[in-house]
């Protein structure tokens, strides 16, 4: 564990109560904690407040007391008592001059690896095939980039997944589109298509304004799930349009080791699951 100015005079002041009131006396819960105001130092000790309970004294005596004790001076300026009994402590320019000169060698800048990884997956963005991503795909994947970046600097083992929408009924009036617009995708020729989700608007309205259309579209699902072959290699060039259109954003936003994993992962699987 990184050894922070709170956990270094954690410790010296756990160390100070011992010496100043004994053994008898079980240390306050909260001993160090940072200060609210600037102007009265980095730290506040409360323990006086608590301790005047337990030994029936003045809290101000008892700071008294405990700043006499404390012994701080390699990272503290002179402990300063103010009433009603809280011990203030500034830290010293020059050991937070020494502790940064000793980070900046540091790879880890002092964050050691967790004893004990822990198994992360960040579900990331998600976003639909032939639909343009939008502000909550992309707050996930910032969100989810960051956890991810955290995780993996802590030494846990981390998954970056993004669980993509390609699959469903509205890939019946996309292949049916395409079916018109690039009719080679169903022999798996390159598809040229340069606004994917324009392809989609469109598509959408003609599912909506032409009941021959809208049949079409249906009988096209049906193909896909059933694993026609036009229809499948229809569908892969529609993923992979859409895919490299979401890596370029991917890219813009630095994300790196994402695995996209779509909704057509689980297709075999549905078999056995109702059976």
């Amino acid at each position: 564990m990184a050894v922070t100015p709170l956990t270094l005079l954690h410790a010296r002041v756990t160390q100070a109560v011992g010496d100043a009131f004994g053994p008898v006396v079980a240390p306050p819960e909260v001993l160090v904690q940072p200060t609210r105001d600037p102007r009265h130092g980095d730290y506040t000790c409360p323990a006086a407040m608590s301790l005047a309970r337990a030994l029936g004294r003045p809290p101000h005596e008892l700071a008294v007391r405990l700043a006499a004790t404390l012994d701080v001076s390699d990272v503290c300026e002179a402990p300063e008592v103010v009433r009603p009994g809280f011990v203030n402590l500034r830290l010293r320019d020059a050991w937070l001059a020494a502790r940064i000169d000793t980070l900046v060698g540091d790879e880890r800048l002092g964050l050691a690896p967790v004893p004990v990884p822990a198994h992360l997956v960040i579900d990331y963005s998600g976003p639909n095939v032939a639909k343009e991503m939008h502000v909550g795909h992309l707050r996930s994947t910032i969100i989810g980039d960051c956890l991810a970046n955290v995780g993996q600097y802590r030494g846990d083992v981390v998954e970056r997944v993004s669980h993509v929408g390609d699959w469903g009924t509205q890939f019946g009036m996309l292949i049916a589109h395409l079916d018109e617009v690039a009719p080679g995708a169903g022999a798996g020729e390159p598809v040229d298509i340069a606004d994917v989700a324009g392809f989609y608007r469109q598509a959408s309205a003609r599912f909506g304004a032409d009941p021959a259309f809208a049949e079409a579209a249906r009988r096209r699902v049906v193909d896909l799930q059933s694993g026609e072959p036009r229809a499948a290699a229809a569908w892969r060039s529609l993923v992979e349009l859409s895919t490299t259109e979401n890596r370029a954003v991917y890219d813009l936003l630095g994300v790196g080791g994402l695995v996209e994993r779509g909704e057509s992962t689980y297709q075999p699987l549905l078999a056995d699951v109702v059976a």
